[in-house]
């Protein structure tokens, strides 16, 4: 017999509420991964207003993963203390494995789902890091470009009138090809 079986109506309600939390991470993860793809769009196109709309959604959802979080750990602190477990080192499996049935499957799904979209966030965000890396290169070429002083060619006639050497074979490479 499961122990989910032996659970009473609060630890069953605990571990509904853990997997409605789970759900809710996910999906607000899945959202953070979108904004990230739409802030490197922004970053390519070099769309300033649209980059700081991206970074205010982000901003966003991140204090709404937060609250998510804090749930999720109150939640597991809850259950952990209901089956004497250490608080600090339960994990969603050993939740699930002290749920047993139907719920253990649906927490174990929820969490390998999660952990899918951590690292395609994780990877989204190497992406741009290198995207901006790129592009902060560049303008620091650019920049030093626009920095180094100007070759000046030398002036075809000295402050005489009369014509320089060196500017005179420069003038009949131009004048025959």
């Amino acid at each position: 017999m499961s122990v989910m079986s032996q659970v009473d109506m609060p630890g069953r309600e605990l571990l509904a509420r853990l997997l409605v939390t789970l759900g809710a991470l996910r999906q607000r993860m899945q959202a953070f991964v979108d904004l990230l793809t739409q802030e490197r769009q922004a970053i390519t196109a070099l769309a300033m207003d649209q980059l700081t709309s991206v970074s205010e959604a982000k901003l966003r959802l991140l204090e709404e993963l937060n609250a998510d979080e804090d749930v999720r750990k109150n939640l597991v602190e809850q259950l952990a203390a209901m089956w004497k477990i250490p608080a600090d080192s339960v994990t969603i499996g050993q939740i699930a494995d002290q749920a047993g049935g139907a719920v253990a499957s649906q927490l174990k799904q929820q969490q390998a789902d999660l952990n899918s979209i951590i690292l395609a966030a994780r990877r989204s965000n190497q992406v741009t890091g290198a995207l901006l890396q790129r592009s902060l290169t560049f303008l620091h070429d650019a920049v030093g470009i626009m920095r180094a002083p100007f070759h000046v060619q030398p002036s075809l006639y000295s402050e005489s009138g009369s014509m320089q050497a060196s500017a005179l074979g420069s003038v009949w490479l131009e004048r025959r090809g």
